[in-house]
């Protein structure tokens, strides 16, 4: 019976060991948006890179986001800053996920963040 249940336990690990998590990153850079682009036709859970600034804080993680044709709210995490200092002159390109509801306006969670200069 310990036999038994050591080969199958041997099988199992045998079988997932071949399984690997992997994901595609391109080289090419990603096409930069535009916030009046998101407010106007963007979709929910779209992947959108801007460029920009944050102007204000609005609470803990949401932020005003801003370019030049427009500002949307975005949900930043901590982590996504990692200690950098960020303030309304600092200019972004940033990575994030479209939250279009019918009920609010869109808004984006940013998942990346490159300070620009």
């Amino acid at each position: 019976m310990r036999t038994l249940i050591t080969a199958i336990a041997t099988a199992a690990v045998a079988m997932t060991a071949g399984i690997a998590c992997a994901q595609f990153v391109s080289d090419a850079p990603a096409a930069v948006t535009t916030v009046a682009t998101i407010l106007d036709s963007g979709k929910d859970d779209q992947l959108v890179t801007l460029e920009g600034r944050i102007t204000d804080q609005i609470k803990h993680n949401k932020y005003r986001f801003a370019d030049k044709t427009g500002s949307i709210v975005a949900e930043i995490d901590d982590k996504v800053f990692a200690g950098r200092k960020v303030t309304p002159r600092t200019q972004l390109r940033v990575e994030a996920e479209v939250d279009k509801d019918r009920m609010k306006a869109a808004e984006i969670e940013i998942h990346k963040l490159e300070i620009l200069n």
